[in-house]
Protein backbone atom coordinates (compact mmCIF):
# COMPACT_ATOMS: atom_id res chain seq x y z
CA UNK A 1 0.00 0.00 0.00
CA UNK A 2 2.84 2.40 0.81
CA UNK A 3 4.42 1.94 -2.61
CA UNK A 4 1.20 2.74 -4.40
CA UNK A 5 -0.04 5.47 -2.08
CA UNK A 6 1.46 8.14 -4.33
CA UNK A 7 -1.00 7.30 -7.09
CA UNK A 8 -4.08 7.65 -4.90
CA UNK A 9 -4.37 11.44 -4.91
CA UNK A 10 -3.85 12.16 -8.65
CA UNK A 11 -6.04 9.25 -9.78
CA UNK A 12 -8.72 10.18 -7.26
CA UNK A 13 -8.61 13.79 -8.35
CA UNK A 14 -9.00 12.68 -11.96
CA UNK A 15 -12.08 10.59 -11.08
CA UNK A 16 -13.56 13.39 -9.01
CA UNK A 17 -13.00 15.85 -11.86
CA UNK A 18 -15.76 14.09 -13.80
CA UNK A 19 -18.22 15.57 -11.32
CA UNK A 20 -19.98 12.26 -10.62
CA UNK A 21 -18.53 11.72 -7.12
CA UNK A 22 -16.75 13.79 -4.52
CA UNK A 23 -12.98 13.90 -4.06
CA UNK A 24 -13.05 12.17 -0.66
CA UNK A 25 -15.17 9.31 -2.01
CA UNK A 26 -12.93 8.99 -5.07
CA UNK A 27 -9.86 8.68 -2.83
CA UNK A 28 -11.61 5.99 -0.77
CA UNK A 29 -12.30 4.04 -3.96
CA UNK A 30 -8.75 4.32 -5.25
CA UNK A 31 -7.22 3.37 -1.89
CA UNK A 32 -9.30 0.18 -1.97
CA UNK A 33 -8.45 -0.60 -5.59
CA UNK A 34 -4.69 -0.22 -5.15
CA UNK A 35 -4.61 -2.20 -1.89
CA UNK A 36 -2.89 -5.59 -1.97
CA UNK A 37 -6.04 -7.39 -0.76
CA UNK A 38 -8.44 -5.79 -3.25
CA UNK A 39 -8.92 -9.14 -5.02
CA UNK A 40 -10.07 -10.88 -1.86
CA UNK A 41 -12.25 -7.91 -0.88
CA UNK A 42 -13.91 -8.04 -4.30
CA UNK A 43 -14.46 -11.76 -3.87
CA UNK A 44 -16.12 -11.22 -0.49
CA UNK A 45 -18.38 -8.58 -2.03
CA UNK A 46 -19.31 -11.01 -4.80
CA UNK A 47 -19.98 -13.83 -2.36
CA UNK A 48 -22.16 -11.48 -0.31
CA UNK A 49 -24.24 -10.98 -3.45
CA UNK A 50 -23.13 -7.35 -3.89
CA UNK A 51 -25.27 -6.55 -0.85
CA UNK A 52 -25.84 -2.83 -0.35
CA UNK A 53 -25.45 -2.99 3.44
CA UNK A 54 -23.65 -6.21 4.40
CA UNK A 55 -23.18 -7.36 7.98
CA UNK A 56 -19.54 -7.27 9.04
CA UNK A 57 -18.46 -9.97 11.51
CA UNK A 58 -15.14 -11.08 12.89
CA UNK A 59 -14.20 -14.37 14.51
CA UNK A 60 -13.01 -17.88 13.72
CA UNK A 61 -14.08 -21.43 12.90
CA UNK A 62 -12.36 -24.40 14.53
CA UNK A 63 -12.79 -28.19 14.38
CA UNK A 64 -14.71 -29.30 17.47
CA UNK A 65 -12.68 -32.43 18.25
CA UNK A 66 -9.17 -31.21 17.56
CA UNK A 67 -9.45 -27.46 17.96
CA UNK A 68 -7.71 -27.00 14.62
CA UNK A 69 -8.27 -23.56 13.15
CA UNK A 70 -10.24 -23.77 9.90
CA UNK A 71 -10.80 -20.08 9.32
CA UNK A 72 -10.11 -16.73 10.92
CA UNK A 73 -11.27 -13.33 9.82
CA UNK A 74 -7.90 -11.88 10.91
CA UNK A 75 -6.61 -12.84 7.45
CA UNK A 76 -9.39 -10.97 5.65
CA UNK A 77 -9.41 -7.35 4.40
CA UNK A 78 -10.31 -5.09 7.33
CA UNK A 79 -10.19 -8.28 9.48
CA UNK A 80 -13.91 -8.88 8.91
CA UNK A 81 -16.15 -11.16 6.86
CA UNK A 82 -19.06 -9.77 4.84
CA UNK A 83 -22.48 -11.43 5.08
CA UNK A 84 -25.70 -10.56 3.24
CA UNK A 85 -28.08 -8.27 5.11
CA UNK A 86 -31.05 -10.34 3.88
CA UNK A 87 -33.40 -7.35 3.62
CA UNK A 88 -36.35 -8.18 1.36
CA UNK A 89 -37.13 -4.50 0.56
CA UNK A 90 -36.09 -3.49 -2.93
CA UNK A 91 -35.34 0.07 -1.81
CA UNK A 92 -33.14 -1.13 1.05
CA UNK A 93 -31.02 -3.68 -0.83
CA UNK A 94 -31.66 -4.54 -4.52
CA UNK A 95 -29.43 -7.61 -4.34
CA UNK A 96 -30.97 -9.28 -1.28
CA UNK A 97 -34.42 -8.22 -2.45
CA UNK A 98 -33.89 -9.90 -5.82
CA UNK A 99 -32.79 -13.09 -4.07
CA UNK A 100 -35.85 -13.03 -1.82
CA UNK A 101 -38.13 -12.36 -4.79
CA UNK A 102 -36.59 -15.32 -6.62
CA UNK A 103 -37.18 -17.57 -3.62
CA UNK A 104 -40.82 -16.48 -3.40
CA UNK A 105 -41.28 -17.04 -7.14
CA UNK A 106 -39.92 -20.58 -6.85
CA UNK A 107 -42.20 -21.21 -3.86
CA UNK A 108 -45.24 -19.96 -5.77
CA UNK A 109 -44.41 -21.64 -9.07
CA UNK A 110 -43.72 -24.96 -7.36
CA UNK A 111 -47.16 -24.86 -5.76
CA UNK A 112 -48.86 -23.73 -8.95
CA UNK A 113 -47.25 -25.93 -11.60
CA UNK A 114 -45.19 -28.54 -9.74
CA UNK A 115 -42.18 -30.23 -11.27
CA UNK A 116 -39.71 -28.47 -8.96
CA UNK A 117 -38.71 -28.18 -5.30
CA UNK A 118 -40.09 -31.63 -4.50
CA UNK A 119 -43.60 -30.85 -5.76
CA UNK A 120 -44.94 -33.31 -8.38
CA UNK A 121 -46.11 -32.08 -11.79
CA UNK A 122 -49.56 -33.47 -11.04
CA UNK A 123 -50.47 -30.35 -9.01
CA UNK A 124 -50.68 -28.46 -12.28
CA UNK A 125 -53.98 -30.23 -12.85
CA UNK A 126 -55.43 -29.29 -9.46
CA UNK A 127 -58.09 -26.56 -9.58
CA UNK A 128 -56.64 -23.17 -8.59
CA UNK A 129 -57.93 -19.63 -8.12
CA UNK A 130 -56.32 -16.22 -8.01
CA UNK A 131 -57.96 -14.36 -5.13
CA UNK A 132 -57.68 -10.63 -4.41
CA UNK A 133 -59.11 -9.20 -1.17
CA UNK A 134 -59.14 -5.43 -0.69
CA UNK A 135 -59.82 -3.17 2.26
CA UNK A 136 -63.16 -1.39 2.73
CA UNK A 137 -63.75 2.30 2.11
CA UNK A 138 -62.72 4.75 4.81
CA UNK A 139 -63.70 7.80 2.80
CA UNK A 140 -63.61 9.06 -0.78
CA UNK A 141 -60.14 9.23 -2.32
CA UNK A 142 -58.79 10.56 -5.57
CA UNK A 143 -58.94 7.85 -8.22
CA UNK A 144 -59.33 7.13 -11.89
CA UNK A 145 -63.10 7.62 -11.64
CA UNK A 146 -62.98 11.08 -10.07
CA UNK A 147 -64.06 12.95 -13.21
CA UNK A 148 -66.94 10.56 -13.89
CA UNK A 149 -68.67 11.02 -10.53
CA UNK A 150 -72.08 12.54 -10.99
CA UNK A 151 -72.41 13.99 -7.51
CA UNK A 152 -70.81 17.40 -7.10
CA UNK A 153 -72.27 18.20 -3.69
CA UNK A 154 -69.87 19.37 -1.02
CA UNK A 155 -69.06 17.30 2.05
CA UNK A 156 -69.89 18.60 5.57
CA UNK A 157 -66.52 20.34 5.58
CA UNK A 158 -67.26 22.23 2.38
CA UNK A 159 -65.04 20.14 0.08
CA UNK A 160 -66.59 19.41 -3.33
CA UNK A 161 -66.16 16.15 -5.18
CA UNK A 162 -63.17 15.95 -7.52
CA UNK A 163 -64.03 16.50 -11.19
CA UNK A 164 -60.52 15.91 -12.55
CA UNK A 165 -59.42 13.04 -14.73
CA UNK A 166 -56.23 11.75 -13.09
CA UNK A 167 -53.30 10.26 -14.96
CA UNK A 168 -51.83 7.03 -13.63
CA UNK A 169 -48.81 8.85 -12.19
CA UNK A 170 -50.76 11.68 -10.52
CA UNK A 171 -49.30 12.21 -7.04
CA UNK A 172 -52.73 12.81 -5.50
CA UNK A 173 -54.05 9.34 -6.38
CA UNK A 174 -55.06 7.59 -3.18
CA UNK A 175 -55.21 10.78 -1.14
CA UNK A 176 -58.57 11.60 0.52
CA UNK A 177 -60.71 14.16 -1.24
CA UNK A 178 -61.47 15.52 2.22
CA UNK A 179 -58.95 14.60 4.92
CA UNK A 180 -61.37 15.64 7.67
CA UNK A 181 -63.99 13.16 6.39
CA UNK A 182 -61.50 10.29 6.02
CA UNK A 183 -61.61 7.72 8.84
CA UNK A 184 -57.91 7.42 9.60
CA UNK A 185 -58.35 5.50 12.87
CA UNK A 186 -60.45 2.80 11.18
CA UNK A 187 -57.94 2.55 8.31
CA UNK A 188 -55.09 1.95 10.76
CA UNK A 189 -57.27 -0.52 12.69
CA UNK A 190 -57.88 -2.45 9.46
CA UNK A 191 -54.15 -2.67 8.71
CA UNK A 192 -53.55 -3.77 12.30
CA UNK A 193 -56.18 -6.52 12.10
CA UNK A 194 -55.59 -7.57 8.48
CA UNK A 195 -53.60 -10.71 9.46
CA UNK A 196 -56.45 -11.78 11.75
CA UNK A 197 -59.00 -11.12 9.00
CA UNK A 198 -57.01 -13.35 6.65
CA UNK A 199 -56.83 -16.11 9.27
CA UNK A 200 -60.59 -15.95 9.72
CA UNK A 201 -61.03 -15.91 5.95
CA UNK A 202 -59.23 -19.24 5.52
CA UNK A 203 -61.41 -20.79 8.24
CA UNK A 204 -64.62 -19.34 6.81
CA UNK A 205 -63.73 -20.43 3.26
CA UNK A 206 -63.46 -24.05 4.41
CA UNK A 207 -66.75 -23.75 6.27
CA UNK A 208 -68.48 -22.25 3.24
CA UNK A 209 -67.13 -25.01 1.01
CA UNK A 210 -68.56 -27.62 3.38
CA UNK A 211 -71.91 -25.84 3.22
CA UNK A 212 -71.77 -25.87 -0.59
CA UNK A 213 -71.12 -29.61 -0.55
CA UNK A 214 -73.85 -30.08 2.09
CA UNK A 215 -71.55 -31.99 4.38
CA UNK A 216 -69.98 -31.26 7.75
CA UNK A 217 -66.55 -29.68 8.06
CA UNK A 218 -65.19 -32.91 9.53
CA UNK A 219 -66.45 -34.82 6.50
CA UNK A 220 -64.99 -32.23 4.15
CA UNK A 221 -61.53 -32.53 5.76
CA UNK A 222 -61.62 -36.21 4.80
CA UNK A 223 -62.50 -35.31 1.23
CA UNK A 224 -60.52 -32.23 0.12
CA UNK A 225 -58.22 -29.52 1.47
CA UNK A 226 -57.59 -25.89 0.50
CA UNK A 227 -53.93 -24.85 0.27
CA UNK A 228 -52.77 -21.31 -0.39
CA UNK A 229 -49.91 -18.85 -0.71
CA UNK A 230 -50.52 -15.11 -0.32
CA UNK A 231 -48.69 -11.81 -0.51
CA UNK A 232 -49.75 -8.49 1.03
CA UNK A 233 -49.63 -5.21 -0.90
CA UNK A 234 -50.27 -1.60 0.04
CA UNK A 235 -52.81 0.25 -2.06
CA UNK A 236 -52.10 3.88 -2.93
CA UNK A 237 -54.32 5.02 -0.06
CA UNK A 238 -52.08 3.16 2.42
CA UNK A 239 -54.47 0.26 3.11
CA UNK A 240 -53.34 -3.36 2.85
CA UNK A 241 -54.89 -5.87 0.49
CA UNK A 242 -54.02 -9.49 -0.31
CA UNK A 243 -53.24 -11.48 -3.46
CA UNK A 244 -53.36 -15.25 -3.12
CA UNK A 245 -53.23 -18.52 -5.04
CA UNK A 246 -55.72 -21.00 -3.59
CA UNK A 247 -55.39 -24.65 -4.65
CA UNK A 248 -57.73 -27.59 -4.11
CA UNK A 249 -55.99 -30.80 -2.98
CA UNK A 250 -57.01 -34.22 -1.86
CA UNK A 251 -57.20 -34.94 1.84
CA UNK A 252 -54.48 -37.60 1.90
CA UNK A 253 -50.89 -37.07 0.82
CA UNK A 254 -49.73 -33.44 0.54
CA UNK A 255 -50.19 -33.30 -3.24
CA UNK A 256 -52.92 -35.87 -3.75
CA UNK A 257 -55.40 -35.12 -6.53
CA UNK A 258 -58.74 -33.84 -5.20
CA UNK A 259 -62.11 -35.52 -5.62
CA UNK A 260 -64.12 -34.09 -8.54
CA UNK A 261 -66.01 -31.01 -7.29
CA UNK A 262 -67.69 -28.37 -9.47
CA UNK A 263 -65.26 -25.46 -9.55
CA UNK A 264 -68.10 -22.95 -9.44
CA UNK A 265 -69.02 -24.18 -5.94
CA UNK A 266 -65.50 -23.51 -4.67
CA UNK A 267 -65.31 -20.08 -6.31
CA UNK A 268 -68.64 -19.14 -4.72
CA UNK A 269 -67.39 -20.31 -1.32
CA UNK A 270 -64.24 -18.18 -1.67
CA UNK A 271 -66.29 -15.10 -2.58
CA UNK A 272 -68.85 -15.51 0.18
CA UNK A 273 -66.18 -16.07 2.81
CA UNK A 274 -64.58 -12.74 1.90
CA UNK A 275 -67.91 -10.95 2.36
CA UNK A 276 -68.76 -12.65 5.65
CA UNK A 277 -65.55 -12.48 7.68
CA UNK A 278 -65.36 -9.59 10.16
CA UNK A 279 -63.62 -8.38 13.32
CA UNK A 280 -65.15 -6.16 16.03
CA UNK A 281 -62.69 -3.77 17.65
CA UNK A 282 -62.96 -1.07 20.28
CA UNK A 283 -61.39 2.28 19.38
CA UNK A 284 -61.13 4.08 22.68
CA UNK A 285 -63.99 4.28 25.15
CA UNK A 286 -66.71 5.67 22.92
CA UNK A 287 -66.34 3.94 19.57
CA UNK A 288 -66.51 0.40 18.22
CA UNK A 289 -65.70 -0.49 14.60
CA UNK A 290 -66.83 -3.40 12.45
CA UNK A 291 -63.88 -4.31 10.19
CA UNK A 292 -64.40 -6.34 7.02
CA UNK A 293 -62.76 -6.83 3.66
CA UNK A 294 -63.94 -4.55 0.86
CA UNK A 295 -66.89 -5.39 -1.33
CA UNK A 296 -64.60 -5.70 -4.35
CA UNK A 297 -63.61 -9.37 -4.21
CA UNK A 298 -61.90 -10.87 -7.24
CA UNK A 299 -61.84 -14.68 -7.61
CA UNK A 300 -60.50 -15.86 -10.96
CA UNK A 301 -59.85 -19.40 -12.14
CA UNK A 302 -56.23 -20.24 -12.96
CA UNK A 303 -55.84 -22.50 -15.98
CA UNK A 304 -52.97 -24.96 -16.32
CA UNK A 305 -52.89 -24.69 -20.11
CA UNK A 306 -52.39 -21.46 -22.05
CA UNK A 307 -55.68 -20.74 -23.77
CA UNK A 308 -55.99 -17.29 -25.26
CA UNK A 309 -56.31 -14.81 -22.42
CA UNK A 310 -56.54 -17.46 -19.71
CA UNK A 311 -54.80 -16.70 -16.42
CA UNK A 312 -51.92 -19.18 -16.19
CA UNK A 313 -50.08 -20.41 -13.06
CA UNK A 314 -46.82 -18.90 -14.32
CA UNK A 315 -48.45 -15.50 -14.79
CA UNK A 316 -50.00 -15.53 -11.32
CA UNK A 317 -46.75 -16.68 -9.66
CA UNK A 318 -44.78 -13.88 -11.33
CA UNK A 319 -47.46 -11.29 -10.48
CA UNK A 320 -47.62 -12.20 -6.80
CA UNK A 321 -43.84 -12.54 -6.41
CA UNK A 322 -43.48 -8.98 -7.72
CA UNK A 323 -45.17 -7.66 -4.59
CA UNK A 324 -43.18 -9.83 -2.17
CA UNK A 325 -40.34 -7.30 -2.06
CA UNK A 326 -42.50 -4.19 -1.81
CA UNK A 327 -43.84 -2.66 1.36
CA UNK A 328 -44.59 0.89 2.42
CA UNK A 329 -41.55 2.42 0.72
CA UNK A 330 -43.78 3.63 -2.10
CA UNK A 331 -45.00 6.22 0.40
CA UNK A 332 -41.45 7.23 1.32
CA UNK A 333 -41.53 5.15 4.50
CA UNK A 334 -38.73 2.96 5.80
CA UNK A 335 -37.65 1.56 9.14
CA UNK A 336 -36.17 4.93 10.17
CA UNK A 337 -39.61 6.59 10.19
CA UNK A 338 -40.89 5.84 13.69
CA UNK A 339 -42.88 9.00 14.49
CA UNK A 340 -45.14 11.47 12.71
CA UNK A 341 -42.53 14.14 13.41
CA UNK A 342 -39.92 12.09 11.53
CA UNK A 343 -42.37 11.60 8.65
CA UNK A 344 -43.02 15.33 8.50
CA UNK A 345 -39.28 16.08 8.60
CA UNK A 346 -38.76 13.60 5.74
CA UNK A 347 -41.24 15.56 3.64
CA UNK A 348 -43.82 12.79 3.28
CA UNK A 349 -47.24 13.67 1.96
CA UNK A 350 -49.93 14.80 4.38
CA UNK A 351 -52.06 11.65 3.99
CA UNK A 352 -49.21 9.40 5.16
CA UNK A 353 -48.44 11.70 8.09
CA UNK A 354 -52.09 11.62 9.16
CA UNK A 355 -52.06 7.80 9.01
CA UNK A 356 -49.06 7.73 11.34
CA UNK A 357 -50.68 10.25 13.69
CA UNK A 358 -53.77 7.99 13.86
CA UNK A 359 -51.57 5.01 14.71
CA UNK A 360 -49.82 7.03 17.43
CA UNK A 361 -53.17 8.00 18.92
CA UNK A 362 -54.15 4.32 19.15
CA UNK A 363 -50.92 3.22 20.82
CA UNK A 364 -52.44 3.49 24.29
CA UNK A 365 -55.72 1.79 23.34
CA UNK A 366 -56.46 -1.75 24.48
CA UNK A 367 -55.83 -4.20 21.66
CA UNK A 368 -53.18 -2.03 19.98
CA UNK A 369 -50.25 -2.85 22.20
CA UNK A 370 -46.97 -2.56 20.31
CA UNK A 371 -48.40 -0.65 17.35
CA UNK A 372 -45.66 1.93 17.84
CA UNK A 373 -43.16 -0.58 16.42
CA UNK A 374 -45.18 -0.71 13.18
CA UNK A 375 -45.66 2.98 12.42
CA UNK A 376 -43.33 2.67 9.42
CA UNK A 377 -45.75 -0.01 8.11
CA UNK A 378 -48.86 2.11 8.75
CA UNK A 379 -49.91 -0.34 11.44
CA UNK A 380 -49.58 -3.54 9.38
CA UNK A 381 -47.80 -6.13 11.53
CA UNK A 382 -48.12 -9.28 9.44
CA UNK A 383 -45.70 -11.14 7.21
CA UNK A 384 -45.87 -10.01 3.61
CA UNK A 385 -45.51 -13.56 2.29
CA UNK A 386 -47.28 -16.51 3.93
CA UNK A 387 -48.51 -19.91 2.84
CA UNK A 388 -50.30 -22.95 4.16
CA UNK A 389 -48.06 -25.78 5.29
CA UNK A 390 -48.69 -28.07 2.31
CA UNK A 391 -48.79 -25.56 -0.54
CA UNK A 392 -45.18 -26.13 -1.61
CA UNK A 393 -41.63 -25.83 -0.34
CA UNK A 394 -40.53 -23.34 2.32
CA UNK A 395 -38.38 -20.23 2.08
CA UNK A 396 -35.90 -22.01 4.34
CA UNK A 397 -35.20 -24.74 1.75
CA UNK A 398 -33.46 -22.58 -0.91
CA UNK A 399 -31.56 -20.70 1.79
CA UNK A 400 -30.27 -23.97 3.21
CA UNK A 401 -29.29 -25.14 -0.28
CA UNK A 402 -27.25 -21.98 -0.81
CA UNK A 403 -25.66 -22.37 2.62
CA UNK A 404 -24.65 -25.95 1.83
CA UNK A 405 -23.10 -24.85 -1.45
CA UNK A 406 -21.13 -22.08 0.27
CA UNK A 407 -19.88 -24.42 2.97
CA UNK A 408 -18.53 -26.77 0.30
CA UNK A 409 -16.68 -23.99 -1.52
CA UNK A 410 -15.29 -21.69 1.17
CA UNK A 411 -14.03 -22.48 4.71
CA UNK A 412 -15.28 -19.11 5.89
CA UNK A 413 -18.85 -20.27 5.36
CA UNK A 414 -18.59 -23.53 7.29
CA UNK A 415 -19.91 -21.88 10.40
CA UNK A 416 -23.17 -23.87 10.30
CA UNK A 417 -21.55 -27.32 10.11
CA UNK A 418 -22.25 -29.37 13.27
CA UNK A 419 -18.64 -30.56 13.59
CA UNK A 420 -17.14 -27.09 14.01
CA UNK A 421 -17.16 -24.46 16.73
CA UNK A 422 -18.06 -20.94 15.73
CA UNK A 423 -16.96 -17.75 17.43
CA UNK A 424 -18.48 -14.80 15.60
CA UNK A 425 -18.94 -11.26 16.83
CA UNK A 426 -20.82 -8.41 15.23
CA UNK A 427 -18.42 -5.77 13.88
CA UNK A 428 -20.78 -3.40 12.10
CA UNK A 429 -23.39 -2.91 9.41
CA UNK A 430 -22.59 -1.66 5.94
CA UNK A 431 -19.31 -0.85 4.23
CA UNK A 432 -16.56 1.04 6.02
CA UNK A 433 -16.92 4.08 3.81
CA UNK A 434 -18.87 5.47 0.88
CA UNK A 435 -16.08 4.64 -1.56
CA UNK A 436 -16.37 0.93 -0.77
CA UNK A 437 -20.13 1.13 -1.23
CA UNK A 438 -19.72 2.78 -4.63
CA UNK A 439 -17.29 0.06 -5.73
CA UNK A 440 -19.68 -2.68 -4.59
CA UNK A 441 -22.61 -1.04 -6.39
CA UNK A 442 -20.52 -0.67 -9.54
CA UNK A 443 -19.58 -4.36 -9.35
CA UNK A 444 -23.26 -5.28 -8.94
CA UNK A 445 -24.23 -3.35 -12.07
CA UNK A 446 -21.36 -4.91 -14.03
CA UNK A 447 -22.44 -8.38 -12.91
CA UNK A 448 -26.00 -7.71 -14.08
CA UNK A 449 -24.76 -6.43 -17.44
CA UNK A 450 -22.51 -9.48 -17.87
CA UNK A 451 -25.42 -11.79 -17.07
CA UNK A 452 -27.63 -10.17 -19.68
CA UNK A 453 -24.89 -10.19 -22.30
CA UNK A 454 -24.33 -13.91 -21.73
CA UNK A 455 -28.06 -14.52 -22.17
CA UNK A 456 -28.07 -12.53 -25.41
CA UNK A 457 -25.08 -14.50 -26.68
CA UNK A 458 -26.82 -17.76 -25.81
CA UNK A 459 -29.95 -16.63 -27.64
Amino acid sequence: MNGSAAVVVPVADHIAASGTIGTDHAREMVRRMVSTDFGRWSEMVRRAGYCRSPIRVHGSVTISDTGRLVYTSEDEPDRTLLIRCGNRRATACPSCSAEYKGDVWHLLKAGATGGMKGVPTSVAQHPKWFVTLTGPSFGAVHGDACGSRRSRSACPHGVSRCDRQHSTDDVVLGDPICSDCYDYSAAIAFNWMAPELWRRYTITARRELANELRITEAEMRKLVRLSYAKVAEFQRRGVVHFHAIVRLDGAGDPYEAPKPIPESLIADALRRAALEVAVELQLGTDRRVHLTFGRQVDVRSVQAAIDGDALTPETVAAYIAKYATKASEDFGLDSTIRTSAAARYAGLRDHVIRMIIAAESLSGTEGFGGIGRWLHMLGFRGHFTTKSRRFSTTLTAPRQARRTWREASDPADRSSCPEVDRDWKFAGLGYLNHGDRLLAESARVEAIEARWLSRLDAA
